[in-house]
């Protein structure tokens, strides 16, 4: 995918979700074009899917209706590994909470977003230094998040999401949790990285922070209201080369730094983390011998059987194995027979019929059982 001068175009864009047995329509209809290097605000009440509609733009919610072209591709036709590639490559995220992990330095929250790529150690952090510095923490960059104010982890937030180089960013209420100071600071953050040629798109409910955008587009009730476009936007000057397509070395580095952040995590939360590996080990143990103990009553089963040696089967007619044929039943017939001799083609099948007689020899008389087989 190569990054022009084309739009991000929705069009005809509906997102339903199922809320307590309910559709819900979250947004109904939305056309939309955004150019790059604009300086886009959204805003509107509580429920009226502005955020929705940052997600969408952002891949980070599948559209129910219409579609959505990011640089002239349909994203819908994308993979769900080359959307999060995408939004790796192109799209930064910046959240009113932040949204930075406690156990790692700033320097190391910002470096994050790069250890998908091909970016050795090295460079990712050389990186992170400069954009921290950039915003004005080059002194933090070893604190972690809880050593800093809500003004610096929210900068530290916007380095995180210019770490990839984005072309876009998306803010989602920035400044919502800052003082009128602190938040003024992260504006005028946002306008120079907009006059840089960035795309800036943010939720606000505060008019005075949607003021300083070129365009202010309202929703109401998952609509479009009103769109106030500006009379000029910022030029993209550069034209970008870069390629969503699968890098083996980058790949490698990934699943590295995956190992290392996952070990990270668990050194940052020691209790919970051992209490989670005893739950899975119980767990396993549990299923362990679960299965041991099935297959072996199942191998003592089969054991006792063989110990019989039991080569023949004797099939009477009747209701009980243990009696003698009933004379009230219907017997067996030849046609049973040649039934279980198909069934059982490597058996010998035989029919057999019995009776009782009285042998005479001389004067004597002998009750005798007489058994009759093929």
């Amino acid at each position: 995918m190569s990054r022009t001068d084309e739009y991000i175009i929705l069009s005809d864009v509906y997102k339903r979700y199922e809320s307590g047995g309910e559709i819900v329509s979250a947004l109904k209809g939305v056309s939309l074009t955004i150019k790059k290097g604009e300086f886009i605000a959204i805003v509107g009440p509580s429920g009226s899917g502005k955020t929705t509609l940052m997600n969408t733009i952002g891949c980070l919610d599948d559209i129910s209706a219409g579609q959505m072209s990011f640089y002239g591709i349909d994203v819908s036709v994308l993979t769900a590994d080359s959307v999060a590639e995408l939004r790796n490559k192109y799209i930064g995220f910046v959240f009113q909470k932040y949204n930075l992990l406690p156990y790692l330095t700033a320097k190391e929250n910002v470096a994050l977003p790069a250890q998908y790529t091909s970016k050795n150690y090295k460079n990712r952090n050389e990186r992170a230094e400069k954009i921290l510095e950039s915003v004005g923490l080059s002194d933090r960059v070893d604190f972690n998040p809880n050593q800093l104010s809500g003004g610096q982890q929210q900068r530290v937030s916007i380095a995180r999401a210019l770490m990839n180089d984005a072309d876009i960013i998306l803010a989602d209420e920035p400044t919502g949790a800052l003082d009128s100071v602190t938040g003024c600071q992260v504006m005028d953050i946002f306008k120079t990285l907009n006059r840089k040629g960035k795309t800036i798109i943010l939720v606000t409910h505060d008019s005075n922070i949607a003021s300083q955008a070129d365009r202010i587009i309202h929703m109401n009730d998952g609509r479009i209201v009103k769109d106030e476009s500006s009379v000029s936007t910022s030029d993209l000057q550069a034209a970008c080369t870069r390629v969503l397509e699968k890098d083996p070395l980058g790949m490698m580095f990934g699943i590295v730094e995956a190992f290392r952040t996952a070990f990270r995590a668990l050194n940052g939360h020691r209790i919970r983390a051992f209490l989670s590996m005893l739950g899975v080990i119980i767990g396993v143990f549990a299923v362990l011998m679960s299965i041991a103990i099935s297959e072996g009553a199942h191998h003592r089963v089969m054991k006792e059987m063989n110990l019989l040696a039991t080569n023949t089967i004797e099939i009477r007619p009747g209701t009980s194995w243990k009696s003698m044929p009933d004379p009230g039943n219907k017997l067996l017939e030849k046609d049973d027979v040649d039934m279980l001799t198909e069934l059982l083609p490597e058996s010998k099948i035989s029919p057999v019929i019995t009776s009782t007689a009285t042998i005479n020899s001389g004067d004597s008389d002998i009750d005798a059982a007489l058994t009759g087989i093929s």
